[in-house]
């Protein structure tokens, strides 16, 4: 069916791995909260960008031209690509906790 890979990405990218990234974040203090921000920002434009993009070029419902239709899935799935990356450097930014 046509709907699955959309269906799949939403859940990947627009629950589970807001989900990890909540829960890391609930365990770990961030040295610098603006990338946090940042990366939230990236994460959710991303993950709507990527799976309407994905909508949009599998059904073009409103007779879109393809080349828009193709240049929103990409910056959409960019975007999230770099909300990934900013992720694993956020990974590294952690503050040490004392015992």
């Amino acid at each position: 069916m046509w709907i699955k890979p959309i269906h799949a990405h939403i859940l990947l990218v627009g629950w589970l791995s807001v989900f990890a990234w909540g829960i890391f974040y609930k365990v770990y203090t961030i040295k610098y909260k603006k990338l946090v921000a940042i990366h939230s920002i990236f994460g959710m434009a991303g993950a709507l960008g990527l799976t309407v993009g994905m909508w949009m070029y599998n059904l073009n419902p409103f007779q879109l031209n393809e080349s828009f239709v193709t240049v929103f899935f990409i910056v959409g799935g960019t975007l999230l690509l770099l909300a990934f990356l900013l992720f694993v450097v956020i990974t590294f930014m952690v503050e040490r906790r004392t015992a």
